[in-house]
């Protein structure tokens, strides 16, 4: 989608839900989330720059502070096997494949993220959610 078409669509989405930015400047910027890995000889990355941001909320902190953590520990210890890095491999890989299916549901997007919304008022609903992902 076209930069010009996705802020449109974002100022109307604002106006529909009564939220006023007013005078704020709104920017953005590209998110590496397409993971390649980690290693690469003796050369490591973590985070956003090991491509592990989610495209789908933007959230980053949690991979870099997991990656960080477990790319140290294979540093020291190169028989490590981290565990904590492929959970949250796992967990992007499940976003991305959701973020695939509203790519491919088209018109029938904005149905689907409203179903989710209210689906996750529902308190059994939300800790089911919260804990698979936990």
């Amino acid at each position: 989608m076209k930069a010009s078409k996705l802020r449109e669509n974002f100022h109307t989405w604002l106006s529909l839900q009564g939220i006023d930015t007013g005078d704020a400047v709104l920017e953005s910027s590209p998110i590496s989330y397409d993971y390649r890995g980690s290693r690469f000889g003796n050369i490591f990355l973590v985070g956003e720059a090991a491509g592990l941001g989610s495209g789908l909320s933007g959230e980053g902190i949690n991979q870099a502070l997991v990656s960080g953590q477990e790319v140290a520990r294979m540093i020291m210890d190169p028989t490590y096997k981290p565990e904590a890095l492929n959970s949250v491999i796992r967990f992007n890989a499940i976003q991305n494949k959701f973020m695939r299916v509203l790519y491919l549901a088209g018109i029938f997007r904005g149905l689907i993220i409203e179903l989710i919304l209210l689906l996750m008022n529902n308190k059994y609903i939300r800790t089911r959610v919260s804990n698979a992902f936990s």
